[in-house]
């Protein structure tokens, strides 16, 4: 129990950085620990959809490092934030 709830803060703070790299220019450092929480968690539960989404939005987020993508972003981190709200509940 609390380690779905301490995942979904982190979901959250990674939504805020997803969404903040699609209109500023975060820290390299910052955006990888964002990408690498996103793809380590979908390492360990490999099996469902939602994590295969996970792995594919660290991706994104590496990607957004590179190349400015705002609606993208906001939708990654939309999605995101509302998966880390739920699992708050």
């Amino acid at each position: 129990m609390v380690f779905i709830k301490i995942l979904g803060i982190l979901d959250l703070l990674a939504a805020a950085i997803i969404m903040l790299e699609g209109y500023t220019q975060l820290p390299i450092r910052l955006t990888l620990i964002a990408a690498a929480y996103l793809i380590l968690k979908w390492t360990l539960f490999w099996k469902n959809i939602t994590s295969i989404i996970d792995a594919l939005l660290g991706v994104l987020a590496l990607l957004l490092w590179l190349f400015n993508w705002p609606i993208l972003a906001m939708a990654a981190g939309i999605h995101l934030a509302l998966k880390g709200a739920i699992s708050l509940l």
